[in-house]
């Protein structure tokens, strides 16, 4: 080896590291596609380099020449090499010619290189002698003479040049100008090389140096060329297998099973998770069509997603698939178009969404559970906004049977429940509302809404705000009617009132009745002693007219009582059959000069009236006392106003109902039925509600002391008839009272006549007389002494036995007072009876015959006398029992 081939022995070496270098890339990593032409031209390079030092280095003529023909061998190589990397550098498909011009240029290449005969080389070698510089002495090598093939590669290569050149121009014009301002300089450096070796050869010039190492120009311009290219490639090398690598963590650790697989549904590749969601190894998926993990509805949707897929670029949808035991998992699938190894592919994205499922399925029947329970609720539940007409974002149906409206009348505003309320209530539940909305609590409101029909139902409503973020976004609440309930405690507190009422009468008329009693023995002492006094007395005695005085005087005293007696529903009955209307009109002249005379009375009295069961006198008392009434009812009306009254008596006959009977005052829990009634009303100055809820307590009254008794003796002997009454009454318009008795359809036979006491009747006898007042004591005795009687008198019950075993046979009658300490009437005549069953037994009472009745239970005593009584009752009392009384042929050992 010379000093002269050193330089082409380096050119050699660099071109050969280059060259094996990215042929290594390439080997490892086939990304760009310039790598492997840019390799095999630099290692053409190398092998022309180092042939180029064989040649400089040659002992003989012939060995020049064998280099020199190794060397037309490389430049065809290197020529169709420089056309591969200009195409694949410039990113340019090559057409018919750079194939035609690499094919020449081999060809003559390897003519160049084989041929010994006359066609390529005048075997005959030339010596030739060149400067080189920095070298004092000339320099000789060998080489052939120039022959035909030899001029056709330098004229191909000349060819391939220019033509290189023309597609970097081309390039440079669409935009890839840096790419081909490097490749053309390239081209420039190889051509210029090229001219001056055949300047060298032509001996033009001697230059030798430059001539043969223009290569390594051409060399080292490439290498600067793909210098950033190449080392982008290496960046972008190490990038994507760093993305790859990610790629693959993510397409392995991601929770959704993942799925690439052809246009024709066959699977290229899927995920672990894949694995795990569906049993199925990665090996056996690899190769599945994915009509094998869908359902069979699916399935059939596959042709259709590929359609969509390829025109839209991605696809979404909702499926089912199989696991490999058979059961099925909804899923959630997304696709994207993607290049896979090459080809078109499918990547797609299965989400499991079995919870989503379950928690939409639990949803819809949390949302079915709510509209049944919404729509069977009995109550109106809503959702409104916070305005003034509560604008309706939710209502079930039950609101057409509270308002009588649909709830699409409310949702569309059509209507509002701000246009139902009540005209009194709306202030109050707007109020109510905006204060629970300011503290943040719930409200409760109680008002009055209008229904459909006209009716005004009573409304409970609970509700609050909705709140997200301290921001009030609705309105809720429930609204249920109470309609009833209200009615309820209307009816309750009436009931009680009702109860009170009849609490406070019942203790009244206990009062009544028992000062009625105590009065009637202090009474009977008074009119016994009277009338014995007045029997005894000559009828021109001075003292027989203030007798007299006292007599008139208890009698109404004993009026009074009667009065309380009747309050107090004990007063004396005489029940026979009685017609209304006959009450009333024998009645007139009485009843039209009893009202005053600023006052007109009328009459509406009904035909066919049905009788009624009642106590005549009794009767005439309650129509008079509630003339009386409405006759100062008028008079204090005309004082006020000097008007003229009018006072209308009406009688008729109606069919009472519960809800009815439940408004009367009192109501006892009367049967339902018809009932005959009798109604006094009056245009005079009517009553407050105070007055309406006292007209009845014992003399209470708004007129002048001493008043007072008349309505509570009307209140007495009505529900001593089985009756009600019934009040209406306003301040300044008058009032109406209607007494309403039970109708019977058969008339009763009317109590005989009593029997005339003043007739002569003697009598003899032993007669036991038993009372606890010594008052009525004495006198009872002595009338019964007047009358031919022998007495014996006993002060208690226990007392009174005693006697009657001892004197029982002698007894004709005893005379038994109802009321007495430790052992009273009752008992007593119980205990006589199981001594001797056929004596007469008169019980004397305060009380009237009808509660003895009551009492008796039909298996009482012969007789009964109320007090207080004088001599001709006592007398006719004990004459009727003797004439009638019979003892029973049964006795009832009972008593």
């Amino acid at each position: 080896m010379t000093l002269y081939s050193l330089p082409a022995v380096a050119m050699a070496a660099i071109a050969f590291y280059v060259g094996a270098y990215h042929l290594f890339i390439y080997a490892r990593r086939p990304l760009a596609r310039q790598d492997l032409p840019f390799a095999l031209t630099c290692l053409s390079i190398g092998a022309y380099s180092a042939l180029c030092a064989g040649q400089y280095s040659a002992a003989s003529p012939e060995q020049g020449v064998l280099w020199q023909r190794w060397q037309m061998l490389v430049i065809g190589l290197l020529g169709a090499t420089l056309l591969w990397f200009a195409h694949a550098y410039l990113g340019r498909k090559p057409g018919k010619l750079p194939y035609l011009l690499g094919a020449a240029i081999m060809a003559a290449a390897l003519v160049c290189a084989f041929d010994r005969g006359s066609l390529a080389w005048l075997d005959k070698p030339s010596i030739k002698e060149v400067h080189v510089p920095f070298l004092h002495a000339p320099v000789v090598y060998r080489e052939m003479a120039a022959g035909p093939f030899s001029i056709a590669l330098s004229v191909l290569g000349v060819l391939i040049l220019a033509y290189m050149i023309w597609i970097a121009v081309q390039s440079f014009r669409r935009g890839a100008r840096k790419k081909a301002a490097r490749l053309i300089a390239g081209t420039v450096l190889l051509a210029a090389a090229a001219a001056s070796d055949a300047a060298v050869n032509a001996d033009l010039y001697d230059f030798l140096y430059v001539t043969k190492y223009a290569y390594v120009g051409l060399m080292f311009m490439m290498v600067y060329a793909l210098s950033d290219e190449l080392v982008a490639a290496e960046r972008f090398q190490r990038a994507l297998e760093d993305s790859e690598s990610r790629l693959r963590a993510l397409f392995e650790g991601i929770n959704d099973a993942v799925f690439v697989h052809d246009l024709d549904g066959r699977i290229l590749d899927c995920n672990e998770a894949a694995h795990r969601r569906l049993g199925y190894t990665r090996d056996e998926f690899v190769g599945m069509h994915t009509r094998d993990i869908d359902s069979p509805r699916f399935a059939q949707g596959f042709d259709e997603r590929i359609r969509r897929q390829l025109e839209e670029g991605r696809c979404s949808c909702e499926g089912v698939h199989l696991r490999k035991d058979g059961s099925e998992v909804p899923v959630d699938v997304n696709t994207s178009l993607i290049t896979y190894n090459g080809q078109q592919a499918i990547l797609a994205v299965m989400r499991d969404i079995t919870e989503r499922k379950q928690a939409e399925t639990a949803l819809r029947e949390s949302e079915e559970r709510f509209r049944m329970l919404a729509e069977n609720v009995p109550g109106v539940i809503y959702l409104c906004k916070n305005d003034r007409r509560w604008t309706m974002i939710y209502l079930n149906d039950a609101v057409k049977e509270l308002t009588g409206y649909p709830k699409e009348d409310f949702l569309t505003d059509r209507i509002s429940f701000a246009d139902l309320y009540n005209p009194d209530d709306t202030e109050g539940i707007y109020a109510d509302v905006e204060k629970a909305l300011a503290d943040r609590v719930p409200f409760h409101l109680t008002y009055r809404l209008k229904h459909r029909s006209g009716d005004w139902r009573w409304i409970d409503e609970a509700g609050g705000g909705v709140y997200r973020n301290g921001e009030l976004l609705m309105l809720e609440g429930f609204l249920s009617d109470i309609s009833a309930r209200k009615r309820a405690e209307e009816d309750r507190k009436h009931l009680e009132t009702q109860v009170q009422q009849a609490q406070k009468l019942e203790s009244l008329g206990v009062l009544a009745g028992g000062i009625a009693h105590d009065f009637n023995n202090l009474l009977m002492g008074i009119l016994g002693n009277a009338d014995l006094a007045l029997d005894h007395l000559s009828p021109v005695s001075p003292a027989r007219q203030s007798i007299v005085n006292i007599e008139t005087a208890g009698k109404r005293a004993a009026e009074l009582c009667r009065q309380m007696l009747a309050y107090s529903g004990k007063g004396k009955f005489i029940v026979e059959a009685v017609n209304l209307n006959e009450v009333v009109q024998e009645m007139d002249h009485l009843l039209s000069i009893s009202i005053s005379k600023k006052a007109v009375l009328t009459y509406g009295l009904a035909g066919d009236l049905p009788a009624i069961e009642a106590d005549p006198t009794q009767l005439r008392q309650v129509i008079m006392n509630l003339i009386i009434n409405a006759s100062d009812a008028i008079d204090e009306k005309s004082h006020i106003a000097g008007e003229q009254g009018l006072i209308t008596v009406t009688t008729g006959v109606m069919d009472c109902d519960r809800s009815y009977l439940r408004e009367t005052y009192v109501d006892e829990d009367l049967p339902e039925g018809r009932y005959a009634y009798v109604e006094v009303s009056d245009s005079g100055c009517g009553m407050s509600a105070e007055t309406r809820g006292r007209i009845f307590d014992p003399f209470f009254t708004t007129k002048f002391t001493g008043r007072g008794l008349g309505l509570s003796v009307v209140l007495g002997i009505v529900r001593g008839h089985g009756g009600v009454l019934k009040i209406y009454s306003e301040e300044g318009r008058g009032s109406t009272l209607k007494a309403l008795f039970p109708a019977v359809d058969t008339p009763l036979p009317s109590r005989a006549a009593e029997p005339d006491a003043g007739e002569e009747w003697g009598a003899t006898g032993l007669v036991l007389l038993v009372d606890d007042e010594e008052v009525v004591r004495d006198v009872a005795s002595e009338m019964l002494e007047t009358m031919g009687f022998d007495v014996l008198t006993a002060d208690d019950g226990d007392k009174a036995v005693e006697l009657f075993r001892e004197h029982g046979d002698e007894l004709r009658c005893v005379v038994l007072d109802l009321t007495m300490p430790r052992m009273d009437g009752e008992q007593t005549l119980r205990a006589l009876r199981g001594i001797r069953q056929d004596v007469p037994v008169i019980i004397s009472s305060g009380y009237n015959e009808q509660e003895l009745t009551t009492r008796f239970l039909g298996r009482g005593p012969a007789g009964f006398i109320q007090k207080p009584y004088q001599l001709r009752t006592l007398a006719t009392v004990i004459r009727e029992v003797f004439s009638t009384w019979r003892p029973p042929e049964h006795p009832d050992t009972s008593l």
